[in-house]
């Protein structure tokens, strides 16, 4: 039994890459078995729990099952594990097969936004007399300018706001969809509100994201939920000017860290964290598949900008999934995940595939794979 991946024997992330993998079975016996099928085992949950159906084989004869794969968007670079169990119609075991399989993730997006609030007629949608300050009857236009400054595209994003000033506010439209922003372009997104009553500030939360794309592995396997967006609370005085702000969340770099496949359990991470007015704190978790440990935690200081970061850590066989989180004064946050395969054989000479050697880097850095 094996798994053919095809050609470049790794699978790439995201909805644009939808694969064929094939799960080929032998029999090599003198006799035929039959309703012969497999259940796949894996570290991977877009793996895990498939079955793949093979029917009778006969003596000599090789039978295929394809089966079509999709990796999540913002999917990782990676090494992933799975065990296909092999049965017949009685369910005895015939056999079992491990298999790694290489992916590889995908660049991300990074995005920073400025907002404003205007009272000027000539935006569609707004009432007001244009006086630059915010009064009970107008309807204002909350303008957020989202840039993105990371490697890779935008798939689906937005900006949301939400009424956090209760009947103070009508929220008109809180919602807008800017779908895919190239690296280094920006999206404007105009959302409307009335002022209904005369409270001395109004309260919203803005939350700027991307719906799909975003670090997969840091934020669902890691379970940092709230890094996958950018959420801030929005202060609006009544009778006052009106100012516009702009808003870059810090960012990290990981400028050490060990290949995907290693066979020596004593690795270094290290890196960078960097933001134009002040860090909060870095922190950082090493995780596997029973459990998770802090390994390291730095807080910030007044207006500190750059705060680097490295950590010794001790691998697990298997998959080791470290996550970096850093978080500035305003709230804003980043994240990066490092995934680690550790292998014993590997420290001793066995050879691996030549997928699981690749470079990291991301698609489509590593396309040539293909």
């Amino acid at each position: 039994m094996s798994l053919d991946l095809g050609p470049d024997a790794v699978l790439l992330a995201g909805e644009a890459q939808e694969e064929l993998i094939y799960v080929k079975v032998t029999n090599n016996g003198p006799a035929p078995v039959f309703q012969v099928m497999a259940i796949a085992d894996s570290t991977a949950s877009w793996l895990d729990g498939g079955e793949f159906f093979f029917g009778r084989i006969d003596p000599g004869q090789t039978k295929v099952w394809p089966k079509r794969v999709q990796l999540p968007e913002g999917y990782r670079d990676s090494v992933e594990q799975v065990t296909f169990k092999l049965q017949d119609g009685q369910r005895r075991v015939l056999g079992e097969e491990d298999e790694l399989v290489r992916t590889v993730g995908q660049l991300l997006p990074r995005l920073s936004y400025a907002w404003s609030a205007t009272d000027a007629p000539a935006v569609k949608g707004t009432k007001g007399d244009g006086d630059g300050v915010i009064e009970p009857g107008e309807t204002i236009a909350l303008r957020i300018d989202v840039t993105n400054n990371g490697p890779g595209p935008t798939d689906e994003a937005f900006a949301r706001v939400k009424n956090r000033a209760g009947t103070a506010i009508d929220l008109k439209v809180g919602l807008a969809e800017l779908g895919v922003i190239p690296p280094g372009e920006k999206r404007t997104a105009e959302l409307l509100f009335e002022v209904k009553g005369a409270a001395p500030m109004l309260e919203l939360e803005l939350t700027v994201g991307d719906q799909d794309r975003y670090d997969h592995a840091a934020v669902w396997l890691g379970g940092f939920y709230d890094y996958a967006t950018q959420t801030i609370d929005l202060k609006l005085p009544i009778s006052q000017p009106l100012r516009a702000t702009t808003l870059a969340p810090p960012t990290l770099s990981v400028t050490n860290s060990p290949p995907l496949y290693v066979g020596d359990a004593e690795v270094v991470l290290s890196g960078l964290a960097e933001d134009d007015v002040g860090l909060r704190d870095v922190i950082i978790y090493q995780a596997w598949e029973d459990g998770e440990e802090k390994l390291f935690y730095q807080g910030g200081g007044t207006s500190l900008r750059s705060l680097p970061w490295t950590v010794d850590a001790t691998l697990k066989e298997g998959r080791n999934l470290f996550v970096v989180l850093t978080r500035d004064d305003m709230g804003l946050t980043d994240i990066r995940s490092v995934s680690v395969w550790y292998d014993p054989d590997a420290a001793q000479g066995a050879s691996p595939q030549a997928s699981l050697t690749q470079p990291l880097g991301g698609w489509p850095a590593t396309s040539a794979l293909r």
